[in-house]
């Protein structure tokens, strides 16, 4: 089954890796009193930057994906667009949102995955490392 079309009302899923994916962290970056709820999730097609290793990178020209063609990271629910401009302040300049498709783990043992549309911040194309790919922005704090 496919998943739903990219969401257009809050809340959004938005994949994060690298320091965001870490409760405290978020929770640090969206000044909130309480700890963020996370669900585990992947990008497949997707594999890590030997540009930069927080980064990860799609690589269309090879056409050739191995079984680590994967980044694993988590999902978090934006309740509303100020969040998403709070995370994007955190990220590496020239960046710019992308919908993807979001491999979402089961919340139950005995569940199975969903996919869902989520947006990733992804290097603009003038802030590209190489030709080959396009990298997803490492969420660096910046500080």
């Amino acid at each position: 089954m496919p998943p739903t079309p990219p969401p257009t009302k809050y809340p959004v899923p938005f994949f994060l890796h690298c320091r965001l994916a870490v409760p405290a962290t978020l929770q640090t970056v969206l000044e909130s009193p309480t700890l963020p709820k996370l669900r585990k999730a992947r990008l497949t097609l997707y594999n890590k930057s030997a540009i930069h290793d927080s980064a990860v990178r799609y690589d269309g020209y090879l056409n050739a994906w191995g079984p680590d063609d994967e980044v694993k990271g988590v999902v978090y629910m934006l309740a509303n667009p100020d969040e998403e401009e709070e995370i994007r302040n955190f990220v590496r300049p020239k960046c710019v949102i992308k919908h993807e498709e979001i491999e979402v783990k089961p919340k139950h043992l005995f569940g199975s995955k969903e996919v869902v549309w989520g947006k990733v911040f992804v290097c603009a194309p003038d802030n590209m490392a190489n030709r080959t790919g396009i990298d997803i922005c490492c969420l660096e704090i910046h500080g």
